[in-house]
């Protein structure tokens, strides 16, 4: 199983997958070309990574990017970029 049943939301870009889990902790995995993932590599991820440990309350994927709000910040992530914006 890839994914546990403690996923709450799912999201999905181009190439690449988010999955919000109940305890607030965001894993991504899929393409990874541009960074989407937010891992802070390139390399594709045939199996979920961690990229917050907690407190995500939504999430977005786009072709090559990924959104979450924590602690009411938003959070842009690719390769050429990282922004955050109080919400």
């Amino acid at each position: 199983t890839v994914v546990d049943a403690n996923v709450t939301r799912v999201t999905a870009g181009y190439n690449h997958s988010l999955f919000l889990k109940n305890d607030g902790s965001l894993w991504a995995m899929g393409g990874n070309w541009e960074g989407q993932l937010g891992d802070g590599t390139t390399e594709r991820r045939s199996s979920p990574v961690q990229i917050a440990d907690a407190n995500v309350t939504k999430v977005s994927a786009g072709g090559s990017h990924s959104l979450f709000l924590k602690n009411n910040v938003i959070m842009v992530k690719n390769h050429t970029l990282f922004l955050s914006s109080t919400y």
